[in-house]
């Protein structure tokens, strides 16, 4: 059995609730036993992990803490519905289009991707092969463009064919690093390992 713990709550204190609820943070105010000063506790949602535990130097300062921690959560509830409506309106892939994968550490890979079946949120890919051209200053580097009508269907390079979410700025997730469509020009690539 875990017990999960509970929230320190000071004797005597007085329950301040975010202005939108509880649920999103509370901040329990009191007077300090050292010195009588005041003093607060704050807690984020439903945590029992504070936040905060300040002694103030005045009254002002603890309400201009107390302001700042409920603006925060604000601006923070403000941020993730952005994210979720972003995240929930539709891609402008169509069926044809070309995603780039690049992806590396020591080197820049290029994997190029066509787009063959679209949904709100989904893009199904199917990589394509690509032409590569070294670069004749540079040792281990070049250009690369794809080829879409030579699909890669089998093999391990064909292990990222299938579904992947796509959002509304164009970005397609891939299981390392994030696609974008092609903009029709060669696309910078090297090779040192």
């Amino acid at each position: 059995m875990t017990l999960s713990p509970s929230r320190f709550i000071p004797e005597g204190s007085t329950p301040v609730p975010h202005p939108m609820g509880e649920s999103l943070g509370i901040v329990y105010t009191y007077t300090s036993l050292n010195k009588g000063a005041p003093a607060a506790i704050a807690y984020r949602g439903r945590s029992a992990k504070r936040a905060w535990h300040f002694r103030f130097t005045s009254e002002s300062n603890r309400e201009a803490k107390i302001r700042e921690f409920f603006e925060g959560i604000s601006s923070r509830q403000d941020i993730i519905k952005s994210r979720k409506a972003r995240a929930s309106m539709p891609h402008s892939y169509k069926v044809g289009d070309i995603v780039v994968n690049s992806w590396g550490y020591d080197q820049t890979n290029i994997d190029f991707y066509k787009v063959t079946k679209i949904t709100a949120n989904f893009v199904y890919l199917v990589r394509v092969d690509k032409q590569t051209t070294p670069s004749g200053a540079l040792a281990m580097q070049g250009t690369t463009i794809p080829i879409p009508d030579e699909e890669i269907t089998e093999g391990y390079f064909a292990k990222q064919n299938g579904r992947h979410r796509a959002d509304a700025e164009g970005w397609v997730t891939f299981e390392h690093g994030a696609g974008y469509k092609w903009a029709g020009k060669p696309e910078s690539c090297s090779w040192y390992a």
